[in-house]
């Protein structure tokens, strides 16, 4: 009889990637990461990215950095991805891979970060992905690990959109990225 390991991802996933999820409440750091990829892979134009800092969000796994490369190559939108921090501060330490597809990149991703003086509203204490304005992840609180997933859901979508580009426009430009420090 031949033994098999329950614990064991399935083929072709990754580090604990769960099984691709059709929507609903997330319960736990790496379902968000996973909602997040999931999404990404979906996306044809545009994706929209409200964090704190990135710490929590999973644009360092292998995976992630894999689909926004893919979103950056078939999207006609310049930029495709669009990032809005709070701060920035450790963007260097906790996202090499975000920086190097800005790099490879430049003209399909822009991130911007929030005045500090600027006050934050309630209704930006949520970090949030909006792709193709018509799906989203989000958390809770950007403390909490609960969120869910609605990758049909152009209300919320739309809502969401037009929170992130008021903020957009009074953000200033992240930290440049140059290649070869040209």
């Amino acid at each position: 009889m031949k033994h098999t390991n329950r614990n064991a991802p399935a083929p072709g996933q990754e580090d604990g990637a769960q099984p691709v999820r059709s929507g609903g409440l997330l319960t736990g750091m790496q379902e968000y990461r996973d909602a997040i990829c999931q999404m990404i892979s979906s996306v044809e134009h545009s994706l929209l990215v409200f964090d704190n800092s990135l710490y929590d969000f999973g644009m360092e796994s292998p995976r992630a950095a894999q689909e926004v490369s893919r979103l950056c190559a078939r999207s006609r939108l310049s930029p495709c991805v669009r990032i809005l921090l709070r701060k920035s501060a450790s963007l260097h330490e906790n996202a090499p891979r975000l920086l190097r597809l800005m790099t490879l990149f430049g003209h399909s991703i822009e991130l911007r970060v929030m005045d500090s003086e600027y006050p934050l509203p309630a209704s930006m204490h949520a970090p949030f992905v909006v792709g193709d304005q018509r799906s989203i992840v989000t958390r809770f609180h950007y403390e909490s690990q609960r969120g869910k997933y609605l990758p049909h859901d152009t209300s919320v979508a739309n809502r969401l959109t037009n929170r992130f580009e008021e903020h957009w426009n009074r953000a200033h430009r992240g930290p440049g990225v140059t290649t070869l420090g040209l």
